[in-house]
């Protein structure tokens, strides 16, 4: 999931009209059709929100030889028809049980986790299983387009480029493509970058354009896994990167829409250059990037709105109380087609439609639906389980009246 943040500067007036109406936009799926494996992942090339990639089909592996004991094949099968239902059903927890009870996993099986895991944004283990797949076939596409995406998110530049090419290589694929632009685009960038390391973060930004930044941005950030990571118990065993770029590297490595301020995408990455790290609006992107990766690490996946809406919420605070202009439907996926008037409008909305659930629920129950997501609940039951009210009521009724039903 990429993630997009617009900051303005105080003079800028917000809008308090949308421009124009949005067009509604399909939520993604994900399905393994017989005989194959389709599958969708997160975006590089494109400034959008969105996790949604058009399908890629995989040829079909070889049938496994899961045991020598009659009946195991049918067994192996009948265990992989069930978790390919749970995986369409977002169960990517369920799906890796079911398919750890294949007795002598194979190549599909593998497959199967490899994806499960990078779902769970476990991109270690998402590594660790696909290579397993690529040491049976080295030319499956399905394996070298999920795992150039994999070590992208793990911030192994080398490894993902290298892969992306084999892929490539294989097939004609445009987002993949776009993965490829991007990482050569990384690979010039970050030629000589500085590094400085905390036990919580790892600080990667141009020592000789941007000079001794590193200390001011890791005391704010330190603040933010303090602050924030108490608000919503949350604290990453991993330290998390965040990459320093000047505006121009910014805006060309990342293509970020112009009024982006910041980029979550696995990595915390902002521009700096021309900016003093100590205007408060320093301080609010990088609140707002960190509660992304809580968000990330907690949820995996949320309605946009949500994500957008908690991270204004730990980061700024706005007086001009707004309703639901643009439904908050459309607010699910990507802000990325908004105008500048909307996307403005957009951040506004979801903090205040965060801040009722805020003041009316409380910390835990925010708490409760982040962790119903990240068990992979669907929005009506992760919202009934922490609200007492399902999803598709709440996005119909608040901002729309005195909200008394809620």
């Amino acid at each position: 999931m990429i993630l997009l943040t617009a900051y303005q500067y105080h003079n800028r007036k917000m809008a308090e009209q949308r421009s124009a109406e949005v067009e509604s936009r399909s939520t993604s799926h994900t399905n393994f059709p017989s005989g194959h494996m389709t599958v969708n992942v997160s975006g590089i090339g494109q400034s959008d929100a969105r996790e949604a990639f058009p399908p890629v089909e995989a040829n079909p592996p070889s049938p496994p030889v899961v045991t020598a004991t009659p009946g195991a094949a049918d067994r192996a099968k009948e265990i992989r028809d069930k978790a390919i239902g749970l995986f369409r059903n977002k169960d990517y927890n369920g799906a890796l049980r079911l398919l750890g009870k294949v007795r002598e996993p194979d190549t599909e099986e593998f497959l199967g986790m490899g994806l499960c895991y990078f779902k769970l944004g476990d991109y270690r283990n998402s590594v660790a299983f696909l290579t397993r797949v690529l040491d049976r076939d080295g030319r499956n596409f399905t394996a070298l387009k999920i795992l150039a995406f994999a070590y992208f998110r793990l911030d192994d530049i080398d490894n993902g480029f290298d892969t992306a090419r084999k892929g490539l290589a294989l097939h004609g694929d445009e987002e993949l493509q776009s993965l490829y632009d991007r990482l050569q685009r990384e690979r010039k960038v970050r030629q000589g970058y500085a590094e400085e390391d905390s036990s919580h973060f790892r600080i990667l930004y141009d020592g000789y354009k941007q000079g001794k930044v590193d200390r001011e941005i890791l005391d704010v950030l330190e603040d933010a896994y303090r602050t924030i990571g108490q608000d919503l118990d949350c604290f990453p065993p991993d330290p998390v990167t965040v990459i320093l770029y000047t505006n121009r590297d910014f805006y060309d490595t990342t293509r970020a829409p112009h009024w982006s301020g910041g980029v979550y995408d696995g990595k915390i990455r902002i521009p700096v250059r021309g900016v003093d790290l100590r205007e408060p609006v320093v301080r609010k992107v990088l609140f707002h990037e960190y509660t992304h990766v809580l968000v990330h690490y907690m949820a995996h996946s949320c309605p946009l709105w949500i994500n957008e809406g908690l991270a204004e919420y730990f980061s700024t605070r706005y007086t001009d109380r707004t309703g639901q202009l643009i439904p908050l439907k459309e607010m699910e996926e990507s802000f990325a087609d908004f105008s500048a008037g909307e996307v403005t409008l957009a951040y506004r909305e979801s903090y205040w439609a965060v801040s009722f659930l805020m003041d009316k629920y409380g910390l835990y129950a925010i708490r409760t639906m982040l962790e119903g997501f990240g068990a992979g609940k669907g929005a009506d039951a992760a919202f009934e389980d922490a609200f007492g009210i399902r999803y598709s009521q709440f996005i119909s009724g608040w901002g729309k009246n005195d909200n008394s039903s809620f």
